[in-house]
């Protein structure tokens, strides 16, 4: 972060691999199912944890679990990721002048 009071600029593509980590329960089955390398997903999620300044994920040998803060946090990004997707249907459907 840049400092006290500031707010963090998250990157989408962090958080979905972070959302998706969260369901998978592991780095490297997220990174199969988004089709790029673990290390990707883990550098992504380290970044978004360091611009958060609090741990998403507990990494253990097993694979991950999700933190008292992480899930409070994820929850709400689940519902943005539904906004997002909702804002970009409205957008689309307008361009192509099917609302008034």
């Amino acid at each position: 972060m840049d400092g006290e009071g500031t707010n963090p600029e998250f990157d989408l593509r962090s958080l979905r691999y972070a959302v998706l980590a969260a369901e998978h329960g592991s780095f490297r089955q997220a990174a199969a199912s988004l089709g790029v390398r673990s290390s990707v997903v883990s550098k992504r999620v380290r970044s978004l944890e360091d611009e958060l300044g609090v741990p998403i994920f507990e990494r253990h040998s097993r694979g991950l679990r999700v933190t008292w803060a992480g899930r409070r946090f994820l929850d709400r990004i689940d519902l943005v990721m539904v906004d997002l997707d909702y804002a970009a249907k409205t957008a689309l459907s307008a361009g192509r002048g099917m609302h008034g």
